[in-house]
């Protein structure tokens, strides 16, 4: 489970990476509680998704459904609990864009640059982030 948790972090920071380079960082906390609940609502409807299909597998295999109608309900487990992976991992890197877009005046003195190079500059920024918090 370790390892898992060690890949889980590299595919969370590198959709940061992703989402940073595409976006700014947020504006306003309503900003980021915005595209918070976005991503957390398509995690609940893959959520459902997921536990649907699960009951209907279960069914499958009590009732003894043909081997085609369970193989259907594990593709489907399979693709929405890949889905709700996707989904937990942008939610975590928005949680750590918030913090992103929270570093004090005296962390960003620590890292030895301006608000405006902080601001400009977030592959400097992600480097220095990424020392401070690894």
């Amino acid at each position: 489970m370790n390892e898992l948790r060690t890949l889980v972090e590299a595919l969370i920071k590198g959709e940061l990476k992703r989402a940073n380079k595409k976006f700014p960082l947020f504006h306003s906390d309503h900003e980021a509680v915005a595209i918070i609940e976005e991503e957390m609502r398509e995690a609940s409807v893959d959520a459902n998704v997921l536990s649907h299909n699960f009951d209907n597998f279960k069914e499958a295999v009590f009732d003894d459904y043909s081997i085609s109608d369970k193989r259907e309900c594990i593709e489907n487990i399979e693709q929405f609990a890949r889905e709700l992976a996707c989904e937990s991992i942008q939610i975590a890197a928005m949680a750590q864009k918030w913090k992103m877009s929270h570093i004090t005046q005296d962390e960003i003195k620590k890292f030895s640059c301006e608000k405006p190079s902080y601001l400009n500059d977030l592959d400097e920024v992600m480097k220095k982030w990424e020392d401070k918090y690894e």
